[in-house]
């Protein structure tokens, strides 16, 4: 963490502390951060709303991630139940990554569309040959 230790003490240095110190793995840490982190914009209820997904807090992430659609805020809609949201955040979020593309798929299933799944699946396959494994195993 070196001259982020040192830093002068503000909300921009406490939201920088908090992504490192949840990257770390502290969680409860990074949420005491974030808290003295207000007035350092969106970014820090985002970064909030990660560690509320870790901790299986979906509605609280929900709110927290409001405004930001990307595959974090699709990930946490899907497992709050929210298919069509979730399905929306993907493409506003227009990430082509595999990862984002198998995110598709997982919400396609839950979704009862199975031409989504292939396409999705095929895509995701053909951008990382690691997810093929991982699909197989998928229920």
């Amino acid at each position: 963490m070196g001259k982020a230790t040192t830093a002068e003490t503000n909300a921009i240095t406490n939201n920088n502390m908090g992504i490192l110190t949840r990257r770390s793995g502290d969680r409860r840490a990074a949420m005491n951060f974030y808290g003295n982190a207000s007035g350092a914009g969106s970014e820090v209820n985002y970064n909030k709303g990660l560690i509320q997904i870790q901790d299986g807090e979906y509605d609280a992430a929900i709110g927290s991630m409001n405004g930001k659609e990307t595959f974090n805020t699709a990930l946490v809609k899907m497992l709050n139940g929210d298919n069509s949201g979730a399905s929306q955040a993907m493409t506003e979020s227009n990430d082509e990554s595999a990862v984002a593309d198998y995110l598709r798929a997982i919400i396609a299933a839950r979704s009862n569309d199975s031409a989504g799944v292939m396409s999705n699946i095929t895509s995701a396959v053909a951008l990382d040959e690691s997810l093929k494994e991982k699909a197989k195993k998928e229920d």
